[in-house]
């Protein structure tokens, strides 16, 4: 019973999570799934067990409704609060029209690369962000040649690392945000980089999982900040 108040609690406080209705259902599923192994396999009753089949089915479920949106089973597993992001983001990704501010125990990173129409100059830029919208670090600097969707992964890895090497990743989650549908592609799996950025592309990968990052494609006219700190970068 505490188990189920916990899970209902950490679903209905947040703001448009209607996931929290089909958590009796999770549990009283599991715990009929349990008898039968306890009656008829003679299994021992493991309530750790069933706290975590309990959750990983309900995160496999709300995953399933949000199929483009990059937060992993396990993240859902580890933290059923997410749901909450989940939700939002499937009533608003389509009308997102400006930046909005991440949850309160995230930080928002979001990152862009420019090049010159004449390919003589690329630049990476980015900003973190928290809560209430204060900007708490700002990159913009130059980087080699190469075609927009390498910048863009370049940008990505600059603000990982950024973050990763700051006091806030000790106490912050961090969500990334891109404008570019092939670099998030090639990040959450959906499609496979180039051999060459393979290297770059696994280790992001590695970092993400580890850490709880989250990357998410945003359209350009959220990313205005971060675009201009990449242009400025050029130079």
């Amino acid at each position: 019973m505490e188990m189920l108040v916990e899970l209902w609690d950490n679903l209905s406080n947040h703001d448009h999570a209607n996931w929290w209705i089909v958590v009796p259902f999770a549990v009283l599923w599991m715990v009929w799934l349990m008898r039968n192994d306890i009656i008829f396999k003679g299994k021992n009753m493991d309530e750790t067990q069933l706290i975590f089949l309990v959750r990983y089915r309900l995160a496999w479920w709300i995953r399933s409704k949000s199929r483009d949106e990059e937060i992993s089973v396990e993240s859902l597993t580890a933290d059923m609060r997410l749901a909450s992001i989940l939700w939002k983001a499937k009533i608003k990704v389509r009308t997102m029209l400006k930046w909005e501010p991440p949850p309160l125990e995230f930080l928002k990173m979001n990152v862009d690369g420019a090049s010159l129409v004449e390919k003589t100059g690329c630049g990476i830029g980015g900003v973190m962000r928290d809560h209430s919208g204060m900007e708490l670090v700002k990159f913009s600097e130059a980087s080699e040649i190469n075609p927009p969707a390498i910048t863009e992964l370049l940008a990505i890895n600059r603000g990982n690392d950024i973050f990763m090497a700051s006091t806030w990743a000790c106490r912050s989650r961090l969500i990334v945000e891109s404008d570019c549908a092939q670099v998030v592609d090639w990040v959450v799996g959906r499609k496979v980089a180039p051999i060459v950025w393979g290297p770059v592309v696994n280790r992001l990968r590695g970092v993400i999982s580890s850490k709880g990052i989250l990357i998410r494609l945003i359209p350009k006219c959220c990313n205005m900040e971060a675009d201009r700190l990449a242009k400025t970068g050029i130079s």
